[in-house]
């Protein structure tokens, strides 16, 4: 018997796993700042990061597995095609919280203007 994995199952999945990772990033802030005594959030600040991470890099491995079975690449078509459908997006999400993650938090690690000229390159 073979196992099959739609490509939308497996995005819906990863997607889901992206949110306990999100969840897990928020319920550490939560408990790390007393802000609720709850126990879902304690919970979700344990072990939510580390099963969402596993998860979703399983299912990258296991989609990135099924795509050279079908159709091998050559490491400058690899790098071509999925460092730059990662990558790219990566730095314009980066570059734009860049600019509004001083406005977003009351203390921004951005506000400071010399980690700023050290994250941009400025020395």
């Amino acid at each position: 018997m073979q196992f099959y994995l739609s490509k939308n199952s497996s995005n819906t999945i990863k997607f889901a796993s992206a949110i306990m990772i999100m969840l897990h990033h928020y319920s550490q802030y939560v408990c790390a700042n007393n802000l609720s005594e709850s126990v879902i959030f304690r919970a979700l600040s344990y072990q939510a990061g580390f099963l969402g991470v596993a998860i979703f890099f399983f299912l990258s491995g296991f989609g990135l597995m099924e795509s050279e079975s079908k159709a091998h690449l050559g490491i400058g078509q690899f790098l071509k095609k999925r460092l730059l459908k990662i990558y790219l997006p990566v730095l314009f999400v980066s570059a734009i919280w860049l600019f509004i993650s001083p406005f977003a938090m009351s203390h921004s690690p951005f506000a400071d203007s010399c980690l700023l000229q050290t994250t941009i390159g400025g020395g």
